[in-house]
């Protein structure tokens, strides 16, 4: 892309989050993609990029923070609801490389 179409803010780093990048990685496909969309954008707008490879402790970070603060918005909840509420806006984190 030209230079300065696309900012990069490692967002979860800056939140003190444990494990999180300072610098953000991604693969070599999404970084073509992030650059022919940069590239279309109008003049004078850039891409922010705020997160690209999250290590799994960093997944795993996100996944019991929303768990927490649902759990304390709805301590009715059990175990398997509040897996489903906390999935439907953060991924669970999975160890398995195959199938992140």
């Amino acid at each position: 892309p030209s230079p300065g179409r696309i900012v990069v803010r490692s967002v979860y780093h800056a939140r003190g989050i444990p494990g999180a990048p300072a610098l953000l990685r991604v693969r070599a496909g999404v970084l073509g993609r992030l650059a022919a969309a940069a590239d279309a954008l109008p003049r004078g707008i850039a891409l922010l990029v705020a997160d690209g490879h999250r290590p799994l402790a960093v997944q795993r970070w996100l996944w019991d923070d929303h768990a927490a603060a649902v759990r304390r918005e709805r301590p009715e909840l059990d175990d398997d609801a509040l897996a489903a509420v906390v999935g439907a806006f953060v991924a669970r984190p999975v160890a398995d490389p195959d199938c992140p």
